[in-house]
């Protein structure tokens, strides 16, 4: 069976969405693993200790419970991507979240996804706006890219998923765009002055992707 990508904004909603699935597969306690992020970020170690769990045979299914998935470092994502191949009825995954789209594109499609959450604000709607924008900003010739509504529509509150999105699109690039390392250093120095400042959301929003339409210019 395929493995759950989890996508919920409340604790609650996702807890008794894993207790539910563990009760209604009869899992054991002793074959449920919980994996949740080391320093704010899931680790390629993490992961490495789950494959060596995956290798012994055992009788009984196993359940991985990752929590908090979507911070899970590019490595370790990429590194789960062949255990989540192989995974049927003896190994299964669950891979809770809050933003499905800082989880890869490759990890997605290999997965059912369940959004517990109808309402959502960043990434209501489409797919991932925010990745549509960057690519309408990287061929734009004008800057009317700006009055994108949904850019409006961004509190403070939504700046910490906006500013992970961005990350994890222009970490993506590093190896074919060099200056995606210049974008990401901007990237983290306005989130930093958004967090521990009174400054207005859509004006620092607005300045970063002036920043990255400037970059990408000087780049081609």
């Amino acid at each position: 069976m395929l493995p759950v990508i989890l996508i919920a904004k409340s604790k609650k909603d996702r807890d008794e969405y894993i207790n539910k699935f563990i009760e209604t597969h009869k899992f054991s306690k002793s074959n449920v693993f919980y994996i949740s992020p080391l320093k704010n970020e899931i680790l390629i170690s993490q992961i490495r200790e789950i494959k060596k769990e995956i290798k012994y045979s055992s009788s009984l299914p196993r359940l991985f419970i990752f929590y908090y998935f979507d911070k899970a470092t590019l490595e370790a994502q990429n590194a789960l991507l062949k255990s989540l191949e192989e995974t049927g009825l003896t190994n299964r995954f669950i891979l809770a979240a809050e933003n499905e789209y800082l989880i890869l594109p490759t990890v997605r499609s290999r997965s059912n996804i369940v959004r517990l959450n109808k309402k959502r604000s960043l990434d209501h709607k489409s797919e991932n706006w925010l990745v549509d924008l960057l690519a309408v900003i990287e061929q734009a010739t004008d800057y009317r890219f700006l009055s994108n509504s949904r850019l409006t529509d961004l509190s403070k509150e939504d700046s910490e998923k906006f500013f992970q999105t961005l990350i994890l699109s222009y970490r993506s690039k590093l190896s074919s765009h060099p200056n995606s390392v210049k974008i990401i250093k901007q990237i983290l120095y306005l989130k930093t002055l958004l967090e521990n400042n009174n400054l207005n959301p859509r004006l620092t929003y607005d300045n970063l992707l002036l920043f990255i339409k400037k970059v990408i210019k000087v780049n081609k």
